[in-house]
């Protein structure tokens, strides 16, 4: 049932520490291919295809993440959260 959420896919970057906290925080469908990622160097960052449910909701699962992850795809996504960082940015800036 589970299955029948996933609109698509978002690739990320994503620091060890974010994957820990993604264990915590996160589906296992979401954290399962997080850690089936290519890991990259330096710092441990791996890169992953990440399910999505919709726009809207990967916004905000990985908002929860912090500076630990970096949206690749899709540029929609990525613009979303540049301007949510920015805004976040204006308030305590």
């Amino acid at each position: 049932m589970q299955e029948s959420l996933w609109q698509g896919r978002a690739g990320i970057r994503i620091s060890p520490a974010g994957t820990k906290r993604l264990r915590e925080i996160g589906v296992p469908a979401v954290i399962d291919a997080v850690e089936a990622g290519e890991e990259e160097h330096p710092g441990g960052w791996r890169r992953a295809l990440m399910l999505i449910e919709s726009l809207t909701h990967a916004e905000g699962e990985l908002l929860r993440l912090g500076a630990q992850v970096e949206v690749v795809s899709p540029p929609e996504l990525r613009e979303r959260i540049a301007a949510a960082t920015m805004a976040l940015a204006a308030l305590y800036g």
